[in-house]
């Protein structure tokens, strides 16, 4: 990516992460379970059980004691943590001389232990951390955006995109000008929407910000887009290659809360006069449009024919027609479907794709077993807004205007109806007076019926979202909340 004039400088602005730096310095030996013996795997701990033919020693003589592993620390890896290697013969005794000894059969291959062919990873889920503490430790040393943008590249998207969260809008900007713009394109993907979009309006360059979108998935980039003032957004979409743009603009008619706005075009389609040797090698020429085992076939006008799991493709004979081991019963959505609707039917019938297309039967798009993930985890997140009066579309880096705006409304609903309260106590005055003691009820009995209320809206509000609330059973429903 081309540089900013202001790359060089360092990466100062981290006062929230300061202190979790220099505890995470200071704690960067982790737990027995969490044990890693590879360098620049990643951001999870990583078991690695290899055999080196340059270290290995010779076999300890019989009842000399158990094998055990050699402990090393990798200065390279992007979690620093106790390395763990398990050789097949190491003793207490033979480990002492095991850089003098080599193998005569197995010369030394010079190569680190994570490009070693016979290696078995195995990397134990785990919660991530906060910050990553190279990354922590760079900040304290008023690093260069450049130093910063080669750990954050060797990290997963997810915990990439956690550790730009907690710099300074400014300072992630430039590294993600200094990242590859791949790397860049997926950590800005799993950033905050908000943030993301705060990113891209005020911090990055158009051309900057158009060359990170163009790498990103499409239905991620048409998020952030809409996300953005429509004069960026067009600016944006004018600096990106044509195709490219002409791809994200189709996407970008769609309402987001709908099948075309959350279906992705990113994906490998096969033509029904193809044989099972020309469909597999078309795999082998787009492997990364190779997501979930069904592909979907079209004809010569784009039209959806059918559908074709890998499985038949592995089985069947190169020379058989396509055609012939397709499957032509399809279960489709259409453009405009509600994105609710869709992940109601996803979990219903555990589906892992399923296309999207017009009245002219036309294959637009394919929406995926994780954008219904996302679907989920936004659906939650509005119904929680609604519990507490607040607005859907607010997160935790919106701007306090949005924040504003939408609270406001339910705030006011809220002294409205308070006041009526208020107003019926005035009323009774001179009996609050005569008796203290009611005085001392009334906060006891608002806050009950608060909590009932709150509990009574979050037991319908989850009903009306899973479905379970019919018409006919609505006049029930109310009279039992009402009993309670």
């Amino acid at each position: 990516m081309r540089r900013r004039a202001t790359a060089g400088a360092p990466v100062a602005r981290l006062a929230r992460v300061s202190s979790t730096a220099r505890m995470a310095q200071a704690n960067a030996i982790p737990s027995a379970a969490s044990l890693a013996c590879a360098s620049g795997i990643g951001a999870n701990p990583v078991l690695r059980r290899q055999e080196r033919p340059d270290d290995r020693p010779s076999a300890p003589p019989r009842g000399e004691g158990a094998s055990r592993p050699t402990r090393r620390f990798s200065p390279i890896d992007p979690w620093p943590s106790l390395c763990v290697r398990y050789d097949r013969s190491v003793s207490s005794e033979s480990s002492k001389d095991s850089d003098e000894q080599q193998s005569p059969t197995a010369p030394s291959t010079g190569q680190p232990p994570s490009e070693q062919g016979d290696a078995v990873v195995l990397r134990e889920a785990d919660a991530p951390l906060e910050v990553d503490p190279q990354m922590a430790a760079l900040v304290q040393e008023q690093a260069t955006p450049e130093e910063a943008a080669s750990v954050i590249e060797t990290l997963p998207p997810p915990d990439a995109a956690d550790t730009l969260e907690e710099l300074e809008p400014e300072d992630s900007a430039r590294i993600l000008d200094a990242m590859e713009a791949e790397r860049a394109a997926e950590a800005l993907a799993e950033m905050e929407r908000p943030l993301a979009a705060s990113i891209l309006l005020h911090d990055l360059e158009v051309s900057e910000a158009a060359e990170i979108l163009a790498q990103m998935e499409p239905d991620d980039a048409v998020d952030l887009l809409q996300s953005l003032p429509q004069d960026r957004a067009d600016a944006i979409l004018r600096a990106m290659p044509r195709r490219k743009a002409r791809a994200l603009r189709a996407l970008t008619r769609y309402h987001p809360e709908t099948a075309g706005g959350v279906m992705t075009t990113d994906f490998l389609r096969l033509r029904e006069d193809w044989t099972v040797g020309q469909a597999r090698e078309a795999i082998r020429q787009h492997p990364d449009e190779i997501e979930y085992l069904d592909l979907y076939c079209v004809d010569d006008e784009e039209r959806l024919v059918g559908a074709v799991n890998i499985k038949s493709l592995l089985l069947a004979r190169s020379g058989q027609p396509l055609r012939d081991v397709m499957d032509r019963e399809l279960v489709i959505l259409k453009p405009e479907q509600d994105r609710e609707e869709v992940a109601r039917i996803f979990d219903r019938y555990d589906y892992l794709t399923l296309p999207v297309v017009d009245e002219d039967r036309h294959l637009l798009g394919v929406v995926t077993i994780d954008d219904v993930l996302d679907i989920v985890r936004q659906e939650n997140t509005e119904d929680a807004y609604k519990q507490v009066g607040a607005g859907p579309g607010e997160a935790v880096y919106s701007p306090i205007a949005k924040k504003v705006r939408s609270r406001l409304p339910w705030l006011t609903v809220n002294l409205v109806t308070g006041s009526l309260g208020a107003l019926v106590i005035s009323r009774f005055e001179p009996l609050i007076a005569n008796v203290a003691f009611l005085a001392v009820l009334m906060p006891m009995i608002a806050n009950q019926a608060g909590n009932a209320g709150q509990q009574s809206l979050a037991v319908t509000l989850r009903g009306l979202v899973l479905g379970e609330v019919r018409r006919g059973r609505i006049l029930p429903l109310l009279a039992r909340e009402a009993a309670l």
